[in-house]
Protein backbone atom coordinates (compact mmCIF):
# COMPACT_ATOMS: atom_id res chain seq x y z
CA UNK A 1 0.00 0.00 0.00
CA UNK A 2 0.75 3.46 0.09
CA UNK A 3 2.80 3.32 3.50
CA UNK A 4 5.32 1.78 1.47
CA UNK A 5 6.25 5.25 -0.17
CA UNK A 6 4.41 7.08 2.62
CA UNK A 7 6.78 5.73 5.73
CA UNK A 8 5.49 5.78 9.25
CA UNK A 9 5.73 8.66 12.11
CA UNK A 10 5.34 5.89 14.84
CA UNK A 11 7.27 3.50 16.05
CA UNK A 12 8.19 0.29 14.10
CA UNK A 13 9.27 -3.56 14.80
CA UNK A 14 9.31 -5.66 11.90
CA UNK A 15 10.31 -9.27 12.94
CA UNK A 16 11.27 -11.88 10.25
CA UNK A 17 13.03 -15.02 9.50
CA UNK A 18 16.59 -15.60 9.00
CA UNK A 19 17.33 -14.10 5.67
CA UNK A 20 13.94 -12.54 5.27
CA UNK A 21 13.64 -9.76 2.81
CA UNK A 22 11.22 -8.20 4.79
CA UNK A 23 13.85 -7.00 7.43
CA UNK A 24 15.31 -5.57 3.63
CA UNK A 25 18.39 -7.47 4.07
CA UNK A 26 17.88 -10.46 2.01
CA UNK A 27 20.04 -11.36 -0.52
CA UNK A 28 17.78 -11.64 -3.99
CA UNK A 29 16.73 -15.15 -5.47
CA UNK A 30 13.58 -14.02 -6.74
CA UNK A 31 11.66 -11.52 -8.38
CA UNK A 32 9.17 -11.44 -5.26
CA UNK A 33 12.74 -10.94 -2.91
CA UNK A 34 13.64 -8.27 -5.24
CA UNK A 35 9.97 -6.46 -4.65
CA UNK A 36 9.66 -7.40 -1.25
CA UNK A 37 13.32 -6.59 0.25
CA UNK A 38 12.29 -2.70 -2.10
CA UNK A 39 9.38 -2.31 -0.61
CA UNK A 40 10.84 -2.83 3.02
CA UNK A 41 13.81 -0.59 2.30
CA UNK A 42 11.38 2.01 0.90
CA UNK A 43 9.20 1.85 3.65
CA UNK A 44 12.38 1.88 6.17
CA UNK A 45 13.89 5.02 4.37
CA UNK A 46 10.51 7.19 4.26
CA UNK A 47 9.71 6.34 8.05
CA UNK A 48 10.67 8.58 10.43
CA UNK A 49 9.86 6.98 13.99
CA UNK A 50 12.13 4.83 15.97
CA UNK A 51 12.48 1.39 14.48
CA UNK A 52 13.60 -2.02 15.19
CA UNK A 53 13.81 -5.21 12.82
CA UNK A 54 15.05 -8.22 13.99
CA UNK A 55 15.82 -11.93 12.58
CA UNK A 56 15.07 -14.38 14.38
CA UNK A 57 17.74 -17.13 13.49
CA UNK A 58 16.48 -20.80 12.64
CA UNK A 59 13.35 -19.11 12.13
CA UNK A 60 11.22 -19.32 7.59
CA UNK A 61 7.95 -18.25 7.39
CA UNK A 62 5.47 -20.52 8.90
CA UNK A 63 7.58 -20.27 12.55
CA UNK A 64 5.02 -17.15 12.45
CA UNK A 65 2.29 -19.21 12.64
CA UNK A 66 0.58 -21.48 15.33
CA UNK A 67 2.15 -24.50 12.88
CA UNK A 68 5.46 -24.28 14.64
CA UNK A 69 3.69 -26.06 17.75
CA UNK A 70 1.60 -28.50 15.98
CA UNK A 71 3.00 -31.62 15.51
CA UNK A 72 3.19 -32.66 11.95
CA UNK A 73 4.38 -35.60 10.59
CA UNK A 74 7.83 -35.37 9.27
CA UNK A 75 7.36 -36.26 5.18
CA UNK A 76 4.43 -33.34 5.54
CA UNK A 77 6.60 -31.24 8.33
CA UNK A 78 8.77 -31.10 5.26
CA UNK A 79 6.63 -29.21 2.91
CA UNK A 80 6.47 -26.13 4.52
CA UNK A 81 8.45 -23.59 5.29
CA UNK A 82 9.77 -24.12 8.97
CA UNK A 83 12.97 -23.31 10.18
CA UNK A 84 14.80 -26.17 12.85
CA UNK A 85 14.01 -23.15 16.24
CA UNK A 86 12.01 -25.78 18.66
CA UNK A 87 8.32 -24.00 18.25
CA UNK A 88 7.70 -22.98 21.80
CA UNK A 89 11.00 -21.56 21.66
CA UNK A 90 10.39 -19.48 18.22
CA UNK A 91 7.22 -18.24 19.31
CA UNK A 92 8.73 -16.97 23.09
CA UNK A 93 11.81 -15.14 21.52
CA UNK A 94 8.62 -12.86 18.97
CA UNK A 95 6.13 -12.69 21.94
CA UNK A 96 9.16 -11.61 23.80
CA UNK A 97 10.13 -8.43 21.39
CA UNK A 98 6.19 -7.79 20.86
CA UNK A 99 6.04 -7.34 24.95
CA UNK A 100 8.77 -5.48 24.74
CA UNK A 101 8.30 -3.17 21.56
CA UNK A 102 5.11 -2.60 23.40
CA UNK A 103 6.06 -1.41 27.13
CA UNK A 104 8.80 0.93 25.25
CA UNK A 105 5.61 2.64 23.47
CA UNK A 106 2.77 2.52 24.66
CA UNK A 107 3.71 2.45 28.78
CA UNK A 108 7.13 4.17 27.81
CA UNK A 109 9.04 1.99 29.81
CA UNK A 110 12.40 1.71 28.60
CA UNK A 111 13.28 -1.98 27.46
CA UNK A 112 16.52 -3.74 27.77
CA UNK A 113 16.05 -6.03 25.03
CA UNK A 114 15.44 -3.32 22.46
CA UNK A 115 18.37 -1.60 22.98
CA UNK A 116 20.57 -5.08 23.21
CA UNK A 117 21.50 -4.95 26.75
CA UNK A 118 19.04 -7.93 27.42
CA UNK A 119 20.60 -11.49 26.07
CA UNK A 120 17.56 -13.59 27.26
CA UNK A 121 16.90 -14.26 23.39
CA UNK A 122 19.92 -14.87 20.94
CA UNK A 123 18.26 -16.38 18.27
CA UNK A 124 17.48 -12.55 17.18
CA UNK A 125 19.59 -10.71 15.59
CA UNK A 126 18.88 -7.21 14.71
CA UNK A 127 19.24 -6.08 11.31
CA UNK A 128 19.68 -3.10 9.59
CA UNK A 129 22.64 -0.31 8.78
CA UNK A 130 22.03 3.08 7.89
CA UNK A 131 19.78 2.81 5.32
CA UNK A 132 17.48 -0.03 6.94
CA UNK A 133 16.62 -0.66 10.65
CA UNK A 134 19.78 1.30 12.66
CA UNK A 135 17.54 4.07 14.42
CA UNK A 136 15.94 3.56 17.47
Amino acid sequence: GSVVKTGLHIPLLILGSEGSCVTGTCRVKSVDDQSDRDAARSLLAASSGPRWCYQIKGTQHFNFTDDAVLYIAPPLRNLYALGPIDGDRGLQVQTGYVLAFLEQNLRHTPQPLLTGQDRRYPEAVRTGQARTCARS
